[in-house]
């Protein structure tokens, strides 16, 4: 497959019941012979913020609860201001840019705060990591790239892929920017690998 048929896009990764959802992981992004560069996913934050209000602002039209919807859009009104502190750290709202990364460069961790707000993490001695079964519903993907992206062939239709597992997560808004934050990451780290040749 192509680079861009790799990409993981927001239509694939629906999340469900306000907080469920599934990103799994290109098995090349997870090879030991590889070096990513430890600042892409400080790198995107920024941008996920701004998507992050875009699409919770067209979220929030569909909404039929209206006190709900009254709170969201009250969301949408504050500041939206990405503020670096003098750690080279990001703050969007109270949630940080909390990352940590393997040594070979990949993001183990992407976490919104030290004690608030949700992360996702990968850790492939974890099965909700390293053995997750995805399929239609729950990831969109054709044929080929459930093929693309499956750590183990299977015989019909879905894969067993490696995916981030997530802790913490309680509400849409949180979901929805961790979604956002792990696609851009790795679909940044998918691009360095292929600048690399080691796609």
């Amino acid at each position: 497959m192509k680079l861009e048929e790799l990409f993981l896009r927001k239509e694939e990764l629906p999340i469900r019941r306000e907080t469920d959802f599934v990103v799994p992981i290109y098995p090349a992004l997870l090879r030991e012979d590889i070096q990513l560069d430890s600042q892409i996913a400080h790198r995107v934050f920024a941008q996920v913020a701004q998507e992050y209000l875009l699409d919770l602002g067209k979220y929030t039209e569909t909404m039929q609860d209206e006190k709900k919807k009254e709170y969201y859009q009250q969301m949408l009104r504050r500041d939206a201001t990405v503020v670096p502190d003098k750690n080279g750290e990001q703050t969007f709202r109270g949630w940080q840019d909390l990352v940590r990364t393997s040594d070979t460069g990949f993001a183990t961790v992407l976490a919104q705060g030290p004690s608030s707000g949700g992360s996702l993490y990968y850790n492939e001695k974890d099965r909700e990591c390293a053995q997750k079964f995805i399929f239609s519903p729950l990831v969109l993907f054709s044929e080929e790239k459930f093929l693309a992206y499956s750590s183990k062939k299977i015989n019909f239709s879905g894969a067993q892929v490696q995916a981030y597992g997530y802790h913490n997560i309680d509400t849409f808004p949180q979901a929805l920017f961790l979604r956002n934050w792990a696609m851009l990451y790795l679909n940044s780290a998918l691009r360095e690998l292929e600048m690399q040749g080691k796609l």
